[in-house]
């Protein structure tokens, strides 16, 4: 059986937001962190959901931002078909199947942008948020 490929990307140079977070209450800093990241991954679930081969149409209904995993400062968010196997057949073919990419095409077409929405995202919640904070501390 074949097996799925995660693609990892590490966006380096962004101390200042690093700092940011980390300033910042823990669960604050990592629901900013998992919202910007989720809302990054739908356009990319959504082409690859555009892009899937259909029999049965399971694939496609099976392609989702899942649930976020964070901490303070770094967040996980998986994208693609879920638990099912006919996603990694398709993606990458079998012995008797040949491959029916979906997922690698459609980060191929979104992943400067989501990257660029992540960034961009990531600095307008941050400064926000930090706002809010510090509106509350004067309060008290």
């Amino acid at each position: 059986m074949a097996r799925s490929r995660r693609t990892t990307v590490k966006v380096h140079g962004l101390r200042e937001l690093q700092r940011a977070l980390k300033q910042m209450p823990k669960a604050v800093a990592g629901n900013v962190l998992a919202k910007t990241l989720s809302e990054a991954g739908e356009p990319f679930a959504r082409r690859a959901t555009a892009l899937a081969p259909v029999l049965t149409g399971a694939l496609k209904a099976s392609i989702v931002v899942g649930r976020a995993k964070k901490t303070r400062t770094s967040a996980t968010v998986a994208i693609g078909p879920g638990p099912h196997p006919q996603g990694v057949f398709q993606e990458f073919g079998t012995a008797h199947h040949a491959a029916q990419p979906f997922m690698r095409p459609a980060w191929d077409a979104h992943k400067h942008r989501a990257l660029d929405e992540i960034v961009r995202a990531l600095r307008e919640r941050i400064e926000r948020t930090a706002a809010q904070l510090a509106r509350r501390a004067k309060r008290r």
